[in-house]
């Protein structure tokens, strides 16, 4: 008998000596499943034709049910569960070693065959036969319902809702900016870095000189969105729990108290990290990279959004300590702000000696951000942008396989880690995001290519006394390696 819910068993073949299963084909060389599509172009599921089809005589939704065909069919003569019941064949018919619903049992195709309700959980789920909308289930297209592969590119009406959202993003992030535009004059590339940064959930080394306003650049920042800010002056002798928390005995209750740092925060700003010592860098590590923090053994989350931004004075080196390569792994962009304008530096004259105070407005509130970082994971990036991500990174530690032999080979002592990878891509996504796109360029990777790889990247000594720099390294490969 056919098994319930199924139209022909497994590894029985239909008049005509055409094997008939999942794979099997229609005449005209259509593939035969349950994603083969009636005569008349509509996708056929599990389920009998709907309206139009045989009601209710005919087969109900979802293929036979037990107890063979419905009113109008035959009763009680008809196929029952576990083989053919008074009417049909008795001992002798097909009983428990013959067809049991859902398929063979037990030599017939077990998981990965055809399951009683459809294919589970990749194919058509039950009720995802013929509807109402001509052949699209509820109305909605195959292309709305199934997501594209790794390899595949996303179809053309994905690519609208994402390009929308994008557009709504881009509107609340180009306020954003103005807001800080009224407190900071000028640096607009380290601003949006720092926008992406925070949209891809990284966070940023900023290097300068003293005086360039980047603890007030990081402060507006956090003004403009419903956020806590937290700055933290790294001295000599500073202690992982000053940063961290510890507990602390209470005399009242006669027990202990965790006592929260000043770690947990939305926006932490490290002042001078590189003059603490590395203990106390690395109180850093698990908060930027886990999210969370341990304090004597209890492990303490930390409320989203989280954003660490540390900076270093890179024309003293006395007094301080050599942040780790571990601890600048962490950072997604190493960013350097250099000196304004003359035209910009008279408007910061103007602003800070004629009593004119400018406070930005928050204009996002801590769940519109949130909502901004999940849609810039969404941002579609094609296999070849992932490719050539993967290809800049690569050619960081093969120069030679990119056409980079020489001096610029030479110059590289090690190259970047597969984080940078990871971070390339993602704030190639929030960049695309920023511009109101929901896809990803070529020209996304390369804006952000070089603050990803410039502390990735370790040239040798040889070169550092040449007064080489890693960007010239970048600079280099960028021009190598071929754009998609």
């Amino acid at each position: 008998m056919e098994p319930s819910g199924v139209e022909g068993g497994p590894g029985k073949e239909p008049p005509g000596g055409e094997p008939r299963g999942e794979s099997a084909e229609q005449p005209g060389g259509e593939p035969r499943g349950e994603s083969a599509e009636q005569p008349g172009g509509e996708p056929r599921g599990e389920s009998a034709e709907q309206p139009g089809g045989e009601q209710p005589g005919g087969e109900q939704p979802g293929g036979e049910q037990p107890g063979g065909e419905q009113p109008g069919g035959e009763q009680p003569g008809g196929e029952q569960p576990g083989g053919e019941q008074p009417g049909g064949e008795q001992p002798g018919g097909e009983q428990p070693g013959g067809e049991q619903p859902g398929g063979e049992q037990p030599g017939g195709e077990q998981p990965g065959g055809e399951q009683p309700g459809g294919e589970q959980p990749g194919g058509e789920q039950p009720g995802g036969g013929a509807g109402p909308a001509g052949g699209e289930p509820g109305g909605r297209g195959i292309a709305e319902l199934v997501r594209p592969g790794p390899a595949a590119a996303a179809p053309p009406r994905e690519i609208e809702e994402l390009n929308a959202g994008a557009e709504e993003a881009s509107r609340l992030l180009a306020d954003m900016r103005a807001e800080v535009g009224r407190v900071i004059v000028g640096q607009d590339a380290a601003v949006d870095k720092l926008i992406i940064a925070l949209l891809s959930q990284g966070h940023v080394l900023l290097e300068g000189v003293p005086g360039l306003a980047k603890t007030l650049l990081i402060r507006t920042l956090a003004e403009c969105i419903d956020s806590g800010f937290v700055r933290l002056q790294f001295t000599p002798d500073l202690l992982p729990a000053d940063i961290t928390g510890t507990k602390v005995y209470d005399h009242g209750t006669a027990s202990f108290t965790t006592v929260r740092g000043p770690i947990f925060s939305n926006f932490v700003l490290a002042d001078e990290i590189n003059r603490a010592p590395p203990k106390v860098q690395s109180a850093l590590l698990e908060a930027m990279q886990e999210g969370q923090v341990s304090i004597q053994g209890e492990t303490h989350g930390l409320d989203r959004p989280f954003f660490v931004m540390a900076t270093q004075n890179p024309i003293e080196s006395e007094g301080t300590y050599r942040l780790p390569e571990a601890q600048v792994d962490r950072f997604m962009f190493k960013l350097l702000m250099s000196y304004p304008k003359r035209e910009e530096e008279e408007r910061i004259i103007e602003r800070f000696t004629e009593g004119i105070t400018a406070r930005a407005s928050r204009v996002v509130t801590a769940a519109q951000l949130l909502g901004m970082q999940e849609a810039s994971r969404r941002t579609h990036a094609d296999a070849e942008i992932r490719k050539y991500a993967a290809s800049l990174v690569d050619a960081t530690r093969r120069p030679g396989a990119y056409g980079l032999d020489g001096e610029a080979a030479g110059m590289i002592e090690f190259g970047a880690s597969p984080r940078a990878s990871i971070w390339l891509t993602l704030g190639a996504k929030s960049h695309a995001l920023m511009r109101g796109r929901g896809y990803v360029t070529p020209q996304d990777v390369r804006e952000v290519a070089a603050d990803v790889l410039r502390h990735r990247v370790l040239i040798t000594y040889e070169a550092e006394a040449g007064g080489a720099t890693s960007d010239d390294v970048i600079r280099e490969i960028l021009d190598r390696v071929r754009v998609p």
